[in-house]
């Protein structure tokens, strides 16, 4: 019960049966509102949460069905997208992605779509003032649709090669001393490093 219903009377009921109807009646329309603001407040209060998951992230989200052409898109910073929303949606991958990319991508919604399981695929994309290196995890959404979260991971690769090059580069010098190399950290201690 969600709450109590209840009649004054300065005279006596006549028919009791027609008034606890109407205040049966009642009820039942009284509760029903009251569960249709319970569930329009909850509704309120997913859409602010989700409003503010999206502000949060830096990432690109796509919505696109079963042949690859999107539905609908977020991006924080609409310069990241790879044209206007406008021109965006409505379009199949195929028609704004290299070909390459777009049969890569084709690739993981059929992997998503048998397997129930994130797929995820990493390309590279000439934009207009740069080129990138993109990670998108693409999962299933619903029975038709897809949701691919893209990540640009450029600044990560680039510093993972970098560290890759400054690992060799230190490796081909110790294998060229002709003495043994020790490392002293700051509290005396020695290592050895080996050849």
């Amino acid at each position: 019960p969600l709450g109590l219903i209840g009649v004054l009377s300065r005279s006596p009921l006549n028919d009791v049966r027609a008034t606890e109807a109407m205040l049966q009646y009642f009820a039942s329309r009284s509760s029903a509102e009251i569960m249709r603001r319970h569930a329009e407040d909850a509704l309120r209060e997913s859409e602010a949460k989700n409003k503010a998951i999206l502000r949060a992230l830096p990432d690109l989200m796509f919505i696109m069905d079963r042949d690859g052409t999107y539905l609908d898109c977020y991006a924080k910073n609409p310069r990241d997208l790879l044209v206007p929303r406008e021109q965006l949606l409505g379009k199949n991958m195929r028609e704004l992605l290299p070909p390459e990319v777009s049969a890569a991508v084709a690739e993981k919604l059929q992997e998503a779509a048998s397997t129930g399981e994130p797929a995820t695929v990493e390309y590279s994309l000439v934009l207009p003032d740069r080129t990138g290196i993109f990670e998108a995890r693409i999962v299933l959404c619903g029975d038709d649709k897809y949701l691919s979260v893209i990540r640009d991971v450029t600044e990560t690769r680039r510093t993972t090669l970098e560290l890759k090059k400054t690992h060799q580069f230190i490796e081909r010098i110790t294998d060229t001393l002709p003495s043994i190399l020790f490392i002293y950290d700051r509290g005396g201690g020695r290592r050895r490093l080996p050849r």
